[in-house]
């Protein structure tokens, strides 16, 4: 299919919108060969991409309502100014996503399971109430986000770069972490359980998660706020951490292991400690510790090996 045959086909679908008549073969691309075409002024319900190959196409000034992308390709495609919403039917299971442009546009209310959105440029994006269990998001860039009420369990962020984003609600349990950055974010109400974050820099930001049973290698903190509103750390792992600048308060650290951690110039708060914690070879620099009591073995078991320096306890 061709652009001409496209122009063709919305053509006619308008058309028949005015006259209050309806062809839904008109807007079926399932399985077409799309690749480089331009969908752009358009407002459409009902359109399905179903196994098509939609590679180098381009989307622009694009509203859809209840849109199909299932199994299609859309390897570097371009989005913006748009918006893709999935409601009712409409969703993007197993689709390519690698090295999409997708700036300035809303998706919302689509079922993404197993997506690969690898090499990926998304700026200014909207995304409320999407399901990206088991996504692929390697080397994926993120800038200026707003995430809101979307699951990301399971899903792979590797070399990925979170910038300047803003999530709520928002779940990653079991999701992997390595060499990502997250700078400037601000994650409110977001599950991290059992996730994994290896040579992980996380800077400038504000954080009010829950970390239960995470894993923590290799990790930098930042000019970073962990804070209590629904923060836990029950059964994490703190290995070669890294924290610097940053607040660490009012966690609940019950049966947590921190091992050969470094705080420089921030302030951990202990208040909510619990029985078990396990630390070996901490390093306090200029730190302020509260609520930490070196002598109660309820609270901390193991080998310690504490080294610090100008630091309150």
């Amino acid at each position: 299919m061709n652009q001409q045959d496209v122009n063709n086909k919305l053509f006619q679908y308008a058309v028949n919108l005015k006259n209050n008549t309806q062809d839904v073969s008109l807007l079926d691309f399932s399985g077409e060969q799309l690749e480089g075409l331009t969908f752009e002024n358009l407002e459409v319900n009902d359109i399905n991409f179903k196994g098509a190959n939609l590679k180098n196409a381009i989307f622009r000034n694009f509203e859809a309502f209840n849109i199909n992308f299932e199994g299609a390709n859309l390897d570097n495609v371009q989005v913006e100014n748009s918006h893709l919403n999935g409601k009712r039917e409409g969703n993007i299971d197993e689709a390519s996503f690698k090295g999409v442009n997708i700036k300035n546009t809303s998706m919302q209310q689509f079922n993404a399971e197993n997506t690969d959105f690898t090499d990926a440029e998304l700026e200014r994006v909207q995304i409320h109430y999407v399901d990206f269990d088991r996504a692929v998001l390697k080397n994926t860039s993120l800038k200026n986000m707003e995430l809101q009420s979307c699951n990301f369990d399971n899903a792979n962020f590797t070399g990925s770069q979170f910038k300047s984003a803003v999530l709520s609600c928002v779940k990653f349990d079991a999701g992997q972490f390595d060499n990502a950055q997250l700078i400037n974010m601000n994650i409110d109400e977001a599950e991290f359980l059992n996730t994994k974050f290896n040579a992980t820099k996380i800077r400038n930001s504000d954080l009010s998660v829950d970390l239960t049973g995470v894993n923590f290698t290799d990790v930098l903190f930042e000019n970073t706020q962990v804070k209590q509103n629904n923060s836990e750390c029950k059964k994490a792992i703190f290995k070669d951490v890294v924290v610097r600048n940053s607040y660490f308060g009012d966690l609940e650290y019950m049966k947590s292991e921190m091992f050969n951690m470094v705080f420089e110039n921030s302030q951990m708060n202990f208040d909510d400690i619990g029985k078990g914690i396990k630390i070996t070879g901490m390093k306090l620099l200029n730190t302020n510790i509260d609520g930490f009591d070196l002598d109660d073995d309820d609270q901390v078991v193991g080998e310690f090996g504490l080294v610090h320096e100008n630091c309150t306890f």
